[in-house]
C-alpha cells in the first residue's frame, strides 16, 4: 500500500506529494552528511532473511520495512540499508518504490513477506525519482519526477509525469499529456482518475484519463481547494479532502474526521482511517461509508497488509484479519 497522505520528506528530495512542491537544497544535504558527488549511486536495499515465524512488512509512517514476529505478535527489527526510504500503494500490491535520501538512486521493488527484490532501476539515477500512484492489481501506474540543477547550488523539479509499468518488457511507458504537479490517483474501469495541483489558481484539479493509449489526453472533471486522496469504492469515485470523505457524484453525503493522516479502502464499503491517538500511538477506525458508523477501532498498529482477499492488521500484541 502506498500511504502518500503523509507528507513524505527525505533528506535529499523533499517530495511533498499533496501540496505540489518538490525541491532540495545543497546546503541542507551537506549538513546531513550527504554530498552532490554521491547523487546517482544505487540505493542499498536491506538484505535480511527473516527467522521462522517472522514476516517482513512495510511500516508506512516511517517509510521502512520491518520484521514482525508472528508468535510474539510484535515488531522485532527495523530493516536498515544505507539511508533508504520506501513508498507504497494505498491498495493491495507487492510493489513499492525506494530511494536513498543521500544518493537518490530510485527503483521499483517487490516484497513477498520474506525478501525485498529490485524489479527495475530508473535509467537516470541522479535526476529522476519514482513514486506509486495507482494500481488495480493488474495495471500499475507511477509518478515519475524529473529534476534539474538550479541557481545557487539548488536542485529543482522540472516536471512530473504519469507512467505505466509494462510487465512484459520491464519498462515504464509515459503518458505524454499528463505532465503536472501530480499527487494522487485511482483506477476505475478503463480510466485513471488523478489529481494535480495548479500553482497559479492554488487549486487541486481532478483529471480523468482513458488509459488504453499513452497518447490519450486527460479530461478535467473537477477543482477543489484541498485534496488528499482519490478512491475507487464500488466503481464510484470518492474523495478525501483532509476533513471530509465523500462520493464525487454525491458530495452532500459526507463523513467527517479531522485528525486523520491517511485513509485506505479495505473493501465491503469500509475505509480504514489512520490517526495518532492521545497517547501518541498509531490508531485506526474502520468506518462504513454507507452508514458512516465507526465499526471498530485499533491502537498500537505496527503495519497493515493486504493478503489474498483479507486485510491484516499487525499490532503490538495482536493480529487481526478481516
Amino acid at each position: 500500500m502506498r500511504f502518500k497522505n503523509l507528507k513524505i520528506v527525505t533528506l535529499v528530495f523533499i517530495f511533498v506529494m499533496l501540496n505540489g512542491c518538490s525541491f532540495y537544497h545543497t546546503a541542507y544535504v551537506k549538513s546531513k552528511g550527504g554530498n552532490l558527488e554521491s547523487f546517482g549511486r544505487e540505493t542499498i536495499l536491506p538484505q535480511y532473511i527473516p527467522p521462522k515465524n517472522c514476516k517482513v512488512l512495510f511500516k508506512h509512517w516511517n517509510q521502512r520495512f520491518v520484521v514482525y514476529n508472528l508468535s510474539l505478535k510484535k515488531e522485532i527489527k527495523e530493516l536498515m540499508g544505507g539511508n533508504y526510504f520506501g513508498y507504497s500503494f494505498k491498495v493491495k500490491s507487492d510493489y513499492y518504490t525506494v530511494g536513498d535520501s543521500y544518493t537518490n538512486g530510485f527503483s521499483i521493488v517487490k516484497c513477498d513477506g520474506e525478501r525485498i527484490k529490485e524489479i527495475y532501476r530508473l535509467k537516470d539515477q541522479k535526476w529522476q525519482a519514482i513514486f506509486p500512484l495507482a494500481t488495480d492489481g493488474k495495471k500499475i501506474f507511477f509518478i515519475v519526477g524529473y529534476y534539474k540543477p538550479a541557481i545557487g547550488h539548488n536542485i529543482n523539479e522540472k516536471y512530473r509525469i504519469i507512467a505505466r509499468w509494462d510487465y512484459k518488457n520491464k519498462k515504464l511507458i509515459e503518458y505524454r499529456y499528463t505532465k503536472g504537479a501530480i499527487c494522487d490517483g485511482t483506477i476505475i474501469g478503463k480510466f485513471l482518475y488523478y489529481t494535480s495541483y495548479d500553482f497559479e489558481k492554488e487549486k487541486y484539479e481532478i483529471y480523468k484519463l482513458n488509459i488504453a493509449n499513452a497518447k490519450n489526453k486527460p479530461q478535467l472533471i473537477g477543482k477543489f481547494e484541498k485534496l488528499m486522496g482519490l478512491y475507487n469504492i464500488n466503481e464510484e469515485l470518492y474523495i478525501w479532502n483532509g476533513k471530509e470523505f465523500f462520493c464525487f457524484s454525491k458530495p452532500v453525503e459526507k463523513i467527517y474526521f479531522n485528525k486523520a493522516f491517511d485513509v485506505i479502502y479495505i473493501g465491503n464499503n469500509n475505509i480504514l482511517v489512520f490517526y495518532t491517538d492521545s497517547f501518541a500511538r498509531i490508531a485506526a477506525d474502520i468506518i462504513d461509508v454507507k452508514s458512516r458508523i465507526v465499526k471498530k477501532t485499533f491502537t498500537n498498529i505496527v503495519a497493515v497488509n493486504f493478503e489474498g482477499d483479507q486485510v491484516v492488521i499487525y499490532g503490538d500484541g495482536y493480529i487481526e484479519k478481516f
